[in-house]
């Protein structure tokens, strides 16, 4: 599966860590693969986007990951998507 969208908008403390790895540099405007955790610390926030022009936004303190992702242009009804909230302050 490869890239499902990408970090749109970053403010304060955003990482982006694959699971039970230690967090990786600041993702801002990188594009993302599923599997990976978003999470924002005391001052940050995040609005990403996927290919499908949707986006999701994380306030303070949240930790976000998309576990499964597809899209086909030509056949959009097929997609689907598997989200976790894994700590609150998240939406859509």
């Amino acid at each position: 599966m490869g890239r499902v969208g990408y970090v749109h908008e970053v403010s304060g403390d955003v990482r982006a860590a694959k699971r039970q790895c230690r967090p990786q540099e600041r993702q801002g405007r990188r594009r993302f693969d599923p599997g990976r955790d978003l999470r924002t610390g005391a001052d940050g926030k995040v609005v990403i986007k996927f290919e499908t022009a949707r986006s999701s936004r994380c306030q303070p303190n949240a930790v976000f990951r998309v576990d499964g992702y597809s899209f086909n242009v030509n056949n959009p009804k097929a997609g689907n998507s598997a989200l976790s909230l894994l700590k609150a302050r998240c939406g859509s």
